[in-house]
């Protein structure tokens, strides 16, 4: 049975469900004491008003979010758009409506979630790829990592997926291989120079280190947060990583060279469910959606 709407009809849809959302979030927040609003909202936007992101406290992000919010949560809503429009062009009106009529996705944007910015990245990175466009593809995949240092695990399945010679052993780079990886490499070490440059080590300490030595024991459904809590042991929190790391990188390995879109959706799923910080997240919808490509 075909789709029953046009992709337009579609479009139209999924931003009529969003600006409601918005208009139902200011109402709400402004009528009671329980906000609609995500609190880490708040935290970008008393960031974004401030001369260092980092003076704000807990504000654990890259500066480029602080400068999306100055213009509100229309900048997630442009973001949360333009990642349908990139998945009508990357597979169907039926599986773009999974993003894009979603209500958890919505509902994550009204809220104020930068989630939707490291979706478009990701997706926009996957879209550039399959056009064969490897600069633009690498720039987009570093800025992603600089936004959230998770898409990281991409690197491997995006590196097996553009070599011609897929069952060639790992140490043989192709040319496109290593454009790839010197072009992405050097423009997450220009951000991450550029950005340190201006807020010196708050930016270090608070968007790259403060993830690795994270351990957050309530706002989490990890598997881990009994252990986490009870111990608060630093050594625990770092051996976390181990079967995570094993996990994502064998499933990158087993399945980049064969089907990119499918590898990508499961090193996600396995990060996030080893994740040792595991909330509501929707950065791995898109990637669902594209396995259907």
């Amino acid at each position: 049975m075909p789709f029953p709407l046009t992709p337009l009809q579609l479009l139209f849809l999924a931003l009529l469900l969003r600006i409601t959302l918005l208009l139902y979030a200011s109402y709400h927040d402004a009528h009671h004491t329980l906000k609609f609003t995500d609190i880490d909202y708040t935290i970008l936007v008393d960031a974004s008003r401030l001369t260092s992101p980092y003076l704000r406290e807990t504000y654990r992000y890259p500066p480029l979010l602080a400068y999306l919010v100055r213009i509100g949560k229309l900048s997630f809503l442009i973001s949360d758009m333009a990642t349908g429009v990139l998945l009508l062009q990357m597979t169907t009106p039926t599986m773009a409506a999974t993003w894009l009529l979603n209500p958890f996705v919505a509902t994550i944007t009204a809220r104020g979630n930068a989630e939707s910015v490291l979706a478009l990245l990701v997706v926009a990175t996957l879209y550039e790829l399959r056009k064969g466009r490897i600069v633009t593809a690498a720039i987009i995949y570093a800025i992603s990592v600089h936004v959230k240092i998770y898409p990281i695990i991409y690197a491997l399945p995006i590196l097996l997926a553009i070599r011609d010679r897929k069952h060639a052993p790992l140490w043989h780079l192709e040319r496109r291989q290593i454009s790839f990886g010197a072009i992405a490499a050097s423009t997450f070490l220009g951000l991450t120079a550029a950005m340190y440059a201006i807020y010196g080590w708050p930016f270090i300490e608070h968007t790259l280190l403060y993830h690795i030595k994270r351990s957050d024991h309530r706002h989490n459904f990890s598997p881990y947060f009994l252990t986490m809590y009870l111990s608060h042991n630093k050594i625990d929190s770092f051996l976390a990583f181990i079967p995570q790391f094993i996990t994502v990188a064998a499933l990158g390995l087993k399945f980049g060279s064969t089907n990119l879109y499918a590898a990508c959706l499961m090193q996600t799923w396995a990060f996030v469910t080893w994740n040792k910080v595991c909330t509501s997240q929707v950065w791995q919808i898109p990637v669902l959606v594209n396995t259907r490509c």
